[in-house]
């Protein structure tokens, strides 16, 4: 396998700037996603990577090569698309085999008629097919060889499409956005098994989507992408819990992080709902705290403060509550059976008493910038306060 190194990747269509001198090493072995919002350039990253675009300047190497002047069939890469791409009018054995037929064999040995001829093809073909075999009992799609596209599901299509990416055995897999045509239930399951498949093959992934459980649950580190730059790179809980700035945590989190102005005295001083906190900053100062680290309380107990309810979402496994508390929207979530209890103690109503655990908490400049803190820093006595 290999890794991937991008050094100032830029990509500009007339006068927008897709991508901006964006860096990236992607280790060896490692299952990395690329993640934003649509229009963000992480599907025009993932092109170049492939050499099915042209960046206006900037660097790719792929192992130890640079493949910038390279074709595509030449980068030792296989990409998986959204649309699976499979042949219509072939078998999935036909479909996994192209691509080796087209790596192998010389370009009058692909001809209708001279095919026949050639005793090399023969040697070749018989290889092609039990690589083909080896890659479907390792997809467990076997009983599918036979079969032409229009009679799979959608999850078997998206098997064999990694199928036949996996039979050429590339140095690089690259998915743009593979699962986002399955049903909630099946992309579950696609989920699992993509990372049961990384693990087995050891490969470089490299993984587009907009979905942030896709991207947290599989990857051993994420990109997050925004108006063709990357803001910050790390482990998925990292990202979570670290981010390096608002636009980090702002997109990360269902639902999403509470950003709240703070409250400074003269001094820079901060405060939460006059509660000091152990930090300065300038103007312009925010407060983050992510819904589970709002919690339900009784009133009597030291610390809590009162909101009025203005929403709340059951969702089952949990309920989801906003708050008007002084005057800033706050939003928690917790389970069924604490807000059940809440209701029988008269707590959820006009008033619903909550308190904050500042082990959690997450400062950010007037630049939008995180700041550590020492309730961040020492979440066991800021958990027990």
């Amino acid at each position: 396998m290999a890794e991937v190194r991008l050094q100032n990747v830029s990509k500009t269509f007339g006068e927008v700037d897709v991508l901006k001198s964006v860096s990236l090493d992607v280790r060896d072995g490692e299952f990395l996603t690329l993640i934003g919002a649509s229009g963000c350039g992480k599907s025009t990253l993932l092109r170049i990577i492939a050499g099915l675009e042209a960046q206006t300047s900037g660097t790719v190497t792929i192992g130890s090569r640079g493949v910038d002047h390279l074709r595509p069939k030449d980068r030792r890469i296989a990409m998986v698309f959204q649309s699976y791409a499979l042949y219509p009018h072939m078998t999935v054995a036909q479909n996994m085999a192209t691509p080796l037929e087209i790596d192998r064999c010389y370009l009058a040995e692909r001809l209708p008629l001279l095919r026949l001829l050639s005793p090399r093809r023969k040697r070749l073909q018989a290889e092609i097919r039990e690589d083909v075999l080896k890659t479907a009992e390792q997809l467990k799609i076997e009983p599918l060889l036979g079969r032409r596209p229009s009679q799979l599901s959608g999850g078997q299509r998206q098997r064999v499409a990694l199928g036949r990416a996996m039979v050429r055995q590339p140095d690089v897999f690259l998915m743009d956005e593979p699962l986002s045509n399955l049903d909630a239930s099946l992309r579950v399951h696609m989920r699992k098994e993509l990372a049961a498949l990384h693990a087995e093959l050891g490969a470089t992934f490299i993984y587009v989507t907009h979905d942030q459980v896709e991207a947290m649950t599989m990857s051993d580190r994420v990109a997050l992408m925004e108006a063709g730059e990357v803001l910050q790179v790390g482990a998925p809980h990292e990202l979570y819990q670290r981010p390096a700035n608002t636009r980090v945590a702002a997109f990360l989190g269902s639902p999403k992080i509470n950003l709240l102005d703070a409250d400074a005295d003269v001094s820079g001083a901060l405060s939460l709902f006059g509660q000091p906190l152990s930090v300065e900053a300038g103007p312009g100062a925010k407060i983050g705290l992510r819904p589970e680290a709002v919690i339900l309380a009784a009133p009597q107990i030291a610390g809590s403060v009162a909101g009025r309810l203005v929403a709340m979402e059951d969702l089952g496994h949990e309920t989801v509550l906003d708050l008007d508390v002084d005057g800033k929207r706050v939003t928690l979530r917790t389970t069924a059976n604490a807000i059940t209890a809440a209701r029988d103690a008269g707590w959820i109503g006009d008033n619903v008493f909550v308190k904050f655990d500042l082990s959690q908490l997450l400062v950010f400049d007037g630049d939008g910038n995180r700041i550590e803190t020492a309730e961040a820093s020492a979440p066991a006595q800021a958990a027990a306060q």
